[in-house]
């Protein structure tokens, strides 16, 4: 039966035996004609290879995304960078407490400053215990000691901001959570890690430091 089968099909002609991918010749369009005259419009072959490109697309972002997924690395986004914010213009994580980091106080010590700072605006705050330097422009470099606010704990590295004294601006970015602690303000958790020691320079007969 197999044979008859096959043998039908060959004396139909390449037509019935081959895709359209292979054929060589210039295939029109399907306009099928009945027999009491009658034709459907003519088949939008465009629509049909448009929408197979559109798949096409949507597999190849979902096989992307779930690779990503796997290797737990930083969330890929096209416009994912630093995020080097003025200080002044930059909103607190909870609106309804809204508080501006003393001039005074950062001049004095930029990161008990940068930690009050938290601390009044009720941001989720977490220490480095090792520092690391970032690998490309979605990575933060970070030193140990350093107070972070953390904006996004959802997948193994942590999106955090940070204060860079040495610009007055903070700084957007991605860090591995294996390397920072929660910050416990009832507690002692600073005296585990030491602070960042601050720049170079003369000690004032007050406290604090000038270049």
């Amino acid at each position: 039966y197999r044979r008859q089968e096959t043998e039908l099909w060959h004396s139909l002609g390449d037509a019935w035996l081959m895709t359209r991918a292979d054929w060589k010749a210039y295939v029109p369009p399907y306009e099928p004609v009945f027999g009491d005259g009658w034709e459907p419009g003519p088949v939008e072959a465009e629509r049909t290879v448009a929408s197979e490109a559109a798949e096409k697309a949507l597999r190849k972002h979902q096989v992307e995304a779930e690779h990503q997924r796997r290797t737990e690395g930083p969330p890929v986004a096209p416009a994912a960078r630093h995020e080097s914010v003025p200080l002044a213009h930059t909103h607190a994580p909870h609106p309804e407490t809204n508080s501006d980091i003393s001039a005074d106080s950062m001049d004095r010590d930029p990161d008990r400053g940068w930690l009050n700072h938290l601390k009044a605006t009720g941001a989720t705050i977490v220490i480095v215990t090792y520092p690391r330097t970032g690998s490309n422009d979605k990575e933060l470099t970070v030193e140990r000691g350093e107070y972070l606010e953390v904006l996004d704990n959802s997948r193994n590295w942590w999106k955090v901001r940070k204060y860079d004294p040495a610009t007055g601006r903070m700084l957007v970015g991605h860090v591995p959570h294996t390397i920072v602690s929660p910050f416990d303000d009832d507690g002692d958790s600073e005296s585990d890690v030491e602070p960042r020691r601050p720049p170079a320079g003369k000690i004032r007969a007050g406290g604090g430091y000038y270049r």
